[in-house]
Parts: structure tokens; C-alpha cells; sequence
């Protein structure tokens, strides 16, 4: 076999070429896998706040809820004790007091209130188990993706039960 010097040229020239190839190939390749990376980031960051909204929506209508309850204990089994210095957390407990509402009409109205507060808490709660659903099914699909915000306890966090799911968005 004879090898030139034309022959080892041209070789060496495809040798380089394939090289630049691949190079080039590596490189697109790490920008997209830098720009997928970004945007999984860009999402856990927004998994994130919007989890942390909720949970701060979920703190204040619980506690909008438990006021409500705490007005109607008072209307329903101390009616007498009602008066305009009761407070919770350092708020009138009745400022409907000062319109001169009577009885029923307070209890119609701490019924809707409670009604309305546990329909956004169903709300609420609903579409927290929803975020960690796509959570879970996205750690599944790939261990490295959207994860669990740090902020979040372990017991925050639990598998999610069809059945309470179902139950949560009954109107009930």
C-alpha cells in the first residue's frame, strides 16, 4: 500500500474537520442545556413564590376564619356579652355594633363571611396540593428538576390523596 502525501493531507484535513464538527456540535449542545437549565430554574423560582403566596393567603383567610367562628360562639351562646370593647387580635370583634344591627341579621351575616372564607380555603388548598402534584410528577420524570421549596417543612409537604382532593372541591 502506498500512502502519499496527497492522501495523508486529505486525511488529516477530514480529521480536523470532524473535530471542528463535534466541537461546534458541543457547543450548541451546552447552550441548550444551559438555556434549559436557566429556565428550570426560572420556574422553580416561580413555583416557589407562588407557593409562598398561598401559603401567606392561606395564614391570613385562616385567620379571617377563626374570627368569623369566635363571632358566631358569641352570637350563638353568650349574646348577651357582646359589646364594642371585645377584641381579636387588637380588632373590634363586633364594629357592626355601631350600625345598630340586631341579632339575626349579624348571625346572616357571620354565616355568609364563613361561607365565603371556606370556600377560598377549599380554594386555596386545593391549588397548593395541585402545585405539589406537578411537583412530585416532575421529580418522577426527572430527580433533578423543579424540587420542593426550602422554606417548607417536611410535614407541609405529603403525598397527595385522591380522595381528599375530590372531597376538597366538593361544594359542600
Amino acid at each position: 500500500m502506498q500512502i502519499t502525501g496527497k492522501l495523508l493531507l486529505n486525511s488529516a484535513e477530514s480529521i480536523l474537520k470532524d473535530r471542528r464538527n463535534e466541537q461546534k456540535n458541543q457547543s450548541v449542545s451546552d447552550r441548550d442545556l444551559s438555556a434549559k437549565k436557566a429556565g428550570s430554574e426560572e420556574i422553580q423560582s416561580s413555583i416557589e413564590a407562588r407557593i409562598l403566596k398561598l401559603q401567606s393567603a392561606l395564614t391570613q383567610i385562616q385567620s379571617e376564619y377563626t374570627r368569623e367562628q369566635t363571632r358566631m360562639s358569641f352570637l350563638e351562646e353568650n349574646p348577651q356579652a357582646i359589646n364594642k370593647e371585645l377584641k381579636f387580635n387588637n380588632s373590634i370583634l363586633f364594629p357592626e355594633l355601631d350600625h345598630e344591627m340586631d341579632s339575626q341579621a349579624l348571625k346572616t351575616n357571620v354565616a355568609g363571611s364563613m361561607e365565603k372564607l371556606m370556600k377560598m380555603l377549599k380554594e386555596t388548598q386545593v391549588e397548593m396540593e395541585n402545585i405539589y402534584a406537578l411537583n412530585f410528577h416532575a421529580q418522577a420524570q426527572n430527580p433533578e428538576s423543579i424540587s420542593i421549596p426550602s422554606g417548607l417543612s417536611g410535614s407541609a409537604v405529603r403525598d397527595i390523596d385522591p380522595q381528599r382532593v375530590a372531597k376538597l372541591t366538593r361544594n359542600e
